[in-house]
């Protein structure tokens, strides 16, 4: 699948079209969406996230394949829990869980250089609005972000909100749809926790670690340093390649996506690890745990490395003069215990992988408070 920039004419929505605020976090793994109805801003926030995958797909197939007695069947009575189908501007794809079984050459855009502006993430971005939202026309006003490595760049952000930015006819499941999309805010990755969980004022810092990536970020208040912030690429997914790979050399088996992330996931959170088997024999879950334990403390010491790399204080602890140091993102419920040896005093806020993107809908929420109007559009 070809997946490029997208460019979109922005239309005007019609009267009574129900407004959105949303935290959008396209991960390298999980992208998830936070949204609040600008008409139920009491209300809990809704929520929803898939994996970052996008594949190319055919309707036609599907139905084919699925409708077994009646061929006119809709297509999303055809469509299981999760699975995404949306088709925009002539092309049908598959999304998420859907593209990780049945598409055709799927992916998550990993290394891409264009990835977060490109179709792929705008795809990503329609498929969680359409699935929350059963509007057939909807307004969202979005925050979402940039990588540090990337973020740096003003032309990258500038990049982001021309590609996400816009007026979208699109059918999901389906059924046409029918979107605008503001952009009020391209933020650095980890400032949604420090809007979550910061300080107002002080020194605080955020690590942010991924499937794919690590984010340093430190501010002061609500103002980022730059000097203080970087990237690297580390997190879950070394750990993930190390199995397979482990797996392969011992058994001569090779471990799907999910059959990894089903393992790395229940050793995460102590659970029984599902059961694998190679050439018709099981493998043993202890060699599994072994394989998963040695790679976490394998990842775990360059983490640390990185870390104590930047935020060194001659003649003090790592990260001292930092109150607090927040960490988040998937990657918090694997590295929590290696990185204590390193900052034992930092914070774990509850569900660590939400903290970014429930942190960007709290802004766009109160990005009219600061200019009001900002998402007014010619």
């Amino acid at each position: 699948m070809t997946i490029t920039a997208s460019s979109q004419r922005f239309g005007t929505v019609k009267s009574g079209t129900t407004v959105f605020y949303g935290g959008f976090d396209p991960g390298s793994r999980i992208t998830t969406l936070f949204l609040a109805p600008g008409d139920q801003l009491d209300e809990l926030p809704l929520a929803l996230s898939v994996p970052s995958l996008v594949g190319d797909g055919l309707v036609a197939d599907l139905v084919n394949t699925r409708a077994t007695t009646d061929p006119n069947t809709p297509l999303a009575s055809l469509l299981k829990k999760h699975e995404y189908v949306i088709e925009y501007e002539g092309q049908e794809y598959y999304v998420g869980e859907l593209a990780e079984k049945e598409g055709r050459n799927a992916t998550a855009a990993h290394g891409a250089s264009d990835r977060y502006w490109s179709r792929h993430s705008l795809l990503l971005l329609l498929t969680l609005t359409a699935a929350l939202i059963p509007d057939r026309q909807f307004e969202l006003r979005l925050v979402t972000a940039l990588p540090v490595t990337l973020y740096k760049t003003r032309e990258d952000r500038s990049l982001v909100k021309k590609a996400l930015e816009g007026w979208y006819p699109f059918r999901f499941n389906g059924r046409d749809r029918e979107a605008v999309v503001k952009v009020g805010a391209v933020v650095m990755e980890g400032m949604g926790a420090l809007i979550q969980h910061g300080e107002e004022a002080g020194k605080q810092a955020v690590i942010d670690i991924g499937e794919r990536t690590i984010d340093l970020v430190a501010a002061e208040g609500q103002t980022p340093l730059a000097n203080l912030c970087d990237g690297d690429v580390l997190g879950v997914g070394q750990v993930a390649d190390e199995l397979i790979r482990e797996v392969k050399q011992r058994y001569r088996r090779i471990l799907s996506s999910i059959e990894v992330h089903e393992q790395l996931h229940a050793y995460a959170n102590g659970k029984s690890l599902p059961r694998l088997a190679a050439n018709q024999q099981p493998i043993p879950p202890d060699e599994i745990r072994g394989i998963i334990g040695k790679a976490i403390d394998r990842v775990g010491r360059s983490i640390n490395l990185f870390v104590a790399q930047k935020w060194n204080q001659e003649g003090g602890s790592v990260a001292s003069n930092f109150s607090p140091v927040l960490l988040i993102g998937g990657g918090a419920h694997y590295f929590e215990q290696t990185l204590r040896r390193l900052i034992p005093l930092f914070d774990l806020p509850e569900r660590p992988e939400d903290a970014n993107p429930r942190g960007y809908l709290e802004l766009a929420l109160s990005l009219e408070d600061v200019k009001a109007t900002i998402w007014e559009r010619s």
